[in-house]
């Protein structure tokens, strides 16, 4: 005959280990920081100094209030409702390409306390480029507080590459497909 003393214990581990899941499930961690890689990415840096564009056009009083402008792309997750970066550098990229990719060097974004953009700042200013800017900027909001994001826009832009072809010789000649876009060798 076997004893009954040691029954409940092969249901212990499976408890235990059923709380601890459970428990961890509960639990909530964000990264606040980005972690440095060893790319030796040498991407220019902004500079603190980006003059403010005076004349933008971003507090044109013919803009809805901004209490009154629907939710932008910049809405995040619950526990941080504010992601206008991503938003500012789909947006700064967006209008390079309407514009036909001709503006140069850093452009900048800063939001006012109510979410809204305040200001736009440039290196290099150009006025089709901001009025593309200002087009979406000044229609919606964010749930931000103040906030400010930087976008690079290259040197030297003198026009949108050609997409790739097909075939053969995808590029015309003197130019080679770089990631689905035809540049000069």
């Amino acid at each position: 005959m076997v004893p009954n003393a040691h029954r409940g214990r092969e249901r212990l581990p499976a408890l235990s280990l059923a709380l601890a899941l459970a428990l961890a499930g509960c639990s909530r961690r964000g990264e606040l920081f980005d972690r440095p890689d060893a790319s030796l990415d040498a991407s220019p840096t902004v500079d603190a100094s980006i003059p403010v564009v005076e004349d933008s056009g971003i507090d044109d009083p013919s803009l809805p209030a901004c209490r009154e402008r629907p939710t932008g792309d910049c809405q995040g997750a619950n526990d941080f409702p504010c992601s206008f970066e991503p938003w500012m550098y789909e947006v700064a990229a967006a209008c390079q390409e309407a514009t036909d990719c001709r503006t140069n060097d850093w452009v900048e974004v800063r939001t006012g306390p109510d979410g809204c953009v305040s200001e736009i700042r440039m290196v290099e200013p150009r006025a089709d480029y901001i009025a593309c800017l200002v087009e979406t900027f000044g229609s919606y909001a964010c749930p931000c507080q103040e906030t400010a994001a930087a976008y690079f826009l290259g040197l030297g832009n003198d026009g949108c590459e050609p997409p790739c072809g097909v075939g053969e010789f995808p590029c015309p000649s003197g130019q080679s497909c770089v990631a689905g876009m035809c540049v000069p060798d």
